[in-house]
């Protein structure tokens, strides 16, 4: 008798099994080379933004990210592709291939201080302004809007040590 049902039951064990590891691949991530997330694109760098000498702060709820999990990367908006979580206002999420630091400021609400950008630096080093610079992870960006010392602002850019302390604390859907 156990004959019989042996090879239906081999196969709904197969069936569910194959089900099951899928399901956990793409819900949860498993065997993604993401960071914390199923994403396959998520990684974390530094910025700062000052305007007319003034640090901006970030940190305010205003900012942050009030998507689900689920959406980010996957959704329109350019909220679920970059942003800011947890109330930490120098350390943005990327979470789509080709994200650039107008980008970054568009999430912010800022697309239209872009144009208004006349300094910046990356990895400490002053560069032409590039807005359209794709952001690489662990990157380190200071912008000026309007007046600003570039190479003075720099001194207290956010670093990767910062950035990589961030990420530990944030483990939940960062």
């Amino acid at each position: 008798m156990l004959r019989t049902y042996w090879p239906g039951m081999l196969f709904a064990l197969v069936s569910l099994s194959v089900f099951g590891i899928w399901v956990g691949y793409t819900e949860y991530g498993w065997f993604a080379e993401s960071q914390h997330t199923g994403h396959e694109v998520h990684y974390h760098a530094g910025f700062q933004i000052y305007q007319d000498g003034e640090l901006i702060d970030f940190s305010d709820p205003a900012y942050m990210y009030l998507g689900s999990c689920g959406d980010m990367g996957s959704g329109d908006s350019i909220q679920d592709q970059v942003h800011l979580h947890n109330e930490i206002g120098d350390v943005v999420h990327v979470h789509a291939p080709q994200i650039t630091w107008a980008d970054m400021f568009e999430s912010l609400g800022l697309a239209d201080q872009v144009s208004e950008v006349t300094a910046m630096s990356l990895d400490g080093e002053v560069k032409p302004v590039e807005m359209d610079a794709i952001i690489a992870p662990y990157q380190s960006a200071v912008f000026v809007i309007g007046s600003g010392e570039i190479t003075r602002l720099d001194d207290d850019r956010v670093t990767e040590e910062h950035i990589r302390k961030v990420e530990d604390e944030t483990l939940s859907c960062s």
